[in-house]
């Protein structure tokens, strides 16, 4: 009979071989070191280029459907890190504002977007993504960073609605910043 460990590492890389979307997120930092078994280096490779997040919880739910073995959310982690060598870093917070380069970066990579294509929006009704992140990813001996677009995003008081016409915008923005300004 298998162990619990690696029947969990055995399902992880199934996870991550099929693109599997999973429910609380952690960004991960992916690092393939050079002793890991080709087989495994070729399914964890577009997944680091691809998407950076794993869930835990999710994963750790799958793992009990499939195989009946229960995991803590901890052990999921040691073997992500240990059997897998996917590591955590906690980024540093800089501003897209006072850095340039991320700035162009990130109009370089959305200009081949038309704007009627764009939404923004996550679990948390309309709110800046960035601004709930706590872990980033980066290439293995590089410094994690997060980059913050906007720090005192307008929040929404109202959602939009649909009606029979088409959507009607009842967007009422409101300011989060209550600080003394100069």
């Amino acid at each position: 009979m298998k162990s619990a460990g690696y029947l969990a590492v055995s399902f992880l890389v199934n996870c991550l071989a099929d693109g599997f979307s999973f429910t609380k997120r952690l960004d991960v930092s992916l690092r393939i070191p050079k002793r890991m078994k080709p087989v495994a280096a070729q399914l964890v490779s577009p997944m680091r280029n691809s998407e950076p997040g794993l869930f835990l919880n999710e994963v750790q739910e799958r793992l009990y459907d499939s195989t009946g073995v229960l995991l803590s959310v901890e052990g999921v982690h040691q073997n992500l890190v240990e059997r897998l060598s996917i590591t955590l870093k906690k980024p540093d917070t800089k501003s897209c504002c006072k850095l340039l380069f991320a700035k162009y970066v990130f109009v370089e990579n959305m200009e081949f977007y038309p704007a009627d294509f764009l939404v923004f929006t996550n679990e948390s009704s309309f709110c800046n993504n960035d601004l709930l992140r706590s872990y980033a990813s980066s290439k293995r001996g590089t410094p994690a960073a997060r980059f913050f677009k906007n720090n005192n995003a307008a929040q929404l008081s109202m959602l939009p609605a649909i009606t029979i016409d088409g959507l009607v915008a009842l967007t009422k923005t409101f300011e989060t910043y209550t600080g003394p300004r100069f």
